[in-house]
């Protein structure tokens, strides 16, 4: 019988799931870190964001990257959304 309780980010979870479509997760060494990467196709892309490399909006609708480190225990909840092309110039 269900409970009806929510599922997501519980009190000391790291883990927060990504609502539509996400493409494959990648392992990414930029920086001196180690990253984690997923493309975000336009079709789940619902909100807006703001990129944390060139500080310009990205528009919902439009693919892009969720980035994190992946170095660290509570990386996840660094994850940031990235235009494609910043996240290529970051180094």
């Amino acid at each position: 019988m269900a409970t009806g309780r929510k599922r997501g980010k519980r009190k000391g979870d790291s883990y927060r799931p990504m609502g539509g479509v996400a493409g494959p997760l990648s392992l990414v060494t930029r920086a001196g870190r180690e990253w984690s990467v997923r493309p975000i196709p336009g079709q789940s892309a619902s909100k807006d964001y703001v990129c944390p490399f060139c500080e310009r909006r990205i528009g919902a609708g439009t693919p892009h990257l969720v980035v994190w480190p992946n170095d660290e225990p509570a990386g996840m909840d660094q994850r940031r959304h990235w235009h494609t092309q910043c996240w290529g110039r970051y180094r």
